[in-house]
């Protein structure tokens, strides 16, 4: 019985052993598909749709002139003028055309009866942090033309942050707004703490440091002024 029993194990033991052996009766390979074609993407990683471009004309509000009074341009825009953001960028990156077009709404503005301190709190917001080497350029060339006091005093806010050597030339100029002159100095010395002071002060500094501070009720330029000639 127990040659028997011992027998019988044995061959479960083979029979085993030749199945793993064997392995799995292999079927008919599956057939190649071609590989999936991967999404052309940028370098940014992003997956975008395909996209057909075409010519088209711009917009009608694009060809509007800008808000002509001070309060229009002050206040909100409506839909059929050029957006303020659109008009600002190209004001700050130099172009011509709309450089143009905003030295036109100034100059409506000013007839309208906006003072030139005025347009400087509203338009000049609009180049206050311009700053390009293309826009003082062309705001230099502006103000050294037959541009109207309000003109400049509005493209002096941007002229002031340019430190261009186009500007440099102009800014002992008679026709510089006092803010002005106390701003472009104010960056120079800011920009290299190593400078005390660009240029001696002459009588035209002495002059604008006197009338900005009495063209504000809180004199802070010209404590801001004398804190950078101490450096």
């Amino acid at each position: 019985m127990r040659c028997a029993l011992a027998t019988i194990a044995s061959l479960a033991l083979l029979a085993g052993c030749s199945c793993e052996e064997r392995g799995p009766t292999p079927g008919p390979e599956p057939e190649s598909s071609p590989a999936p074609t991967p999404p052309s993407t940028p370098d940014d990683g992003f997956v975008y749709a395909p996209l057909r471009s075409r010519a088209a004309a711009a917009p009608a509000r694009f060809d509007a002139p800008l808000p002509p009074t001070l309060e229009a341009f002050r206040g909100p825009w409506p839909d059929d003028r050029r957006p303020r953001a659109h008009v600002r960028d190209r004001v700050c990156a130099g172009d011509e055309e709309m450089g143009e077009r905003f030295v036109t709404a100034i100059e409506a503005a000013a007839r309208d009866g906006a003072s030139p301190h005025e347009l400087a709190s509203v338009h000049g917001r609009m180049v206050e942090y311009c700053g390009s080497e293309a826009f003082c350029a062309w705001a230099a060339r502006e103000v050294q033309a037959d541009a109207g006091e309000a003109t400049r005093e509005v493209l002096w806010v941007g002229l002031a942050r340019c430190q261009s050597e186009v500007v440099a030339p102009l800014i002992d100029g008679p026709s510089v707004p006092a803010r002005a002159l106390v701003t472009y100095h104010r960056r120079r010395v800011f920009a290299d703490l190593h400078e005390r002071l660009p240029v001696p002060p002459g009588c035209t500094r002495r002059r604008a440091r006197s009338s900005a501070c009495r063209a504000t009720p809180r004199p802070t330029a010209w404590r801001r002024w004398r804190s950078t000639r101490s450096r």
